[in-house]
């Protein structure tokens, strides 16, 4: 699919779900409980895409985790693991998801 030009569109929720399944494909982080790492990630984007902080975030999105889940599961995630799937993530495409 080729982007920008005549006769294709891509609608904000399919840069939305591609970017949170891109997330979810290539990280991971160990959960227990309710809360699931695509629940994570898809705040996270939503929080990207409206310019909010995590402080700010679970009052403005149904069904949120708090800011401390938020930061808890987060601090698991390390910038070693994270540059290392860096190109994965940017290179997941529309077809993929």
């Amino acid at each position: 699919m080729a982007f920008g030009t005549t006769g294709s569109s891509v609608r904000p929720n399919q840069w939305f779900d591609l970017a949170v399944a891109a997330l979810d494909q290539h990280l991971s982080i160990p959960i227990q409980g309710s809360l699931t790492q695509t629940t994570v990630f898809r705040t996270l984007v939503g929080m990207a895409a409206m310019h909010q902080s995590i402080h700010s975030i679970s009052s403005l999105l149904e069904r949120s985790p708090c800011e401390t889940s938020l930061r808890y599961h987060l601090a698991k995630l390390s910038m070693d693991d994270l540059k290392t799937v860096n190109t994965a993530i940017l290179g997941h495409t529309l077809n993929s998801i």
